[in-house]
């Protein structure tokens, strides 16, 4: 059971290096530890002397399943907020355009189009 639980530990510390190395998927490298459990559960589960050997693989399994799960969510956030911050520069641009547009047919000169609209008066020509 002790060499199960360090054959397990550097299981585990080989499937977090090939997330980390790009060489296997977070969702491979979940399912690598978890058909692992599984094993180890099949094997183990049925005798009373393993039982702390037991408690020991399933916080180390479940402590590295919450860590991939945690960096998933982070990137997840990270991704949701990058794309939420290219729609709003795309919005502000769009609403700049629409207002040096309206300006410049009302015949306002360039100068003053590009104090208000923030574009540069290239872009204002372009209109």
């Amino acid at each position: 059971a002790r060499e199960m639980e360090a054959l397990l530990g550097t299981l585990a510390g080989m499937a977090e290096s090939g997330v980390r190395a790009g060489d296997l998927s977070e969702a491979d490298g979940r399912a690598l530890l978890e058909y692992t459990e599984r094993l180890y559960q099949e094997l183990y589960m049925g005798y009373t002397e393993f039982k702390e050997s037991d408690m020991i693989v399933k916080g180390m399994l479940l402590t590295y399943s919450e860590e991939v799960a945690l960096k998933t969510r982070r990137e997840d956030a990270k991704r949701y907020k990058e794309r939420e911050k290219k729609v709003i520069e795309e919005t502000e641009q769009k609403d700049a355009l629409k207002t040096a547009r309206k300006m410049k047919e009302l015949n306002i000169p360039v100068g003053q189009i590009a104090i208000v609209s923030g574009l540069s008066p290239g872009e204002i020509a372009k209109l």
